[in-house]
């Protein structure tokens, strides 16, 4: 009898989880249609996928607030007790 849906998902699961080596975590969230449309673009314009998009971009910016940070906020930053205004991250409310 044939693998069940489910056992194909896991398979499939543990298979890419081990190419990215590691210890990987999956994100499964909603993007508006314009963020997925520039997330895209930035990967077909630099030849590479999504997801080596999305992990410099993260990198990129965490480098950019550390560089920002005097070493006691760092301390903070890294023990995710730091707390900085939303509109510094382009949020406006």
């Amino acid at each position: 009898m044939g693998k069940t849906n489910a056992e194909r998902q896991a398979a499939y699961r543990e298979k890419h989880f081990k190419a990215v080596g590691g210890n990987p975590a999956r994100l499964n969230i909603p993007l508006s249609a314009k963020a997925k449309t520039e997330l895209h673009r930035l990967a077909s314009v630099y030849g590479v996928t999504q997801r080596a998009v999305l992990e410099s971009m993260l990198d990129q910016a965490e480098l950019a607030l550390l560089e920002t940070l005097p070493a006691k906020e760092r301390k903070q930053y890294y023990q995710r007790a730091l707390s900085l205004p939303r509109n510094g991250f382009g949020v406006t409310e």
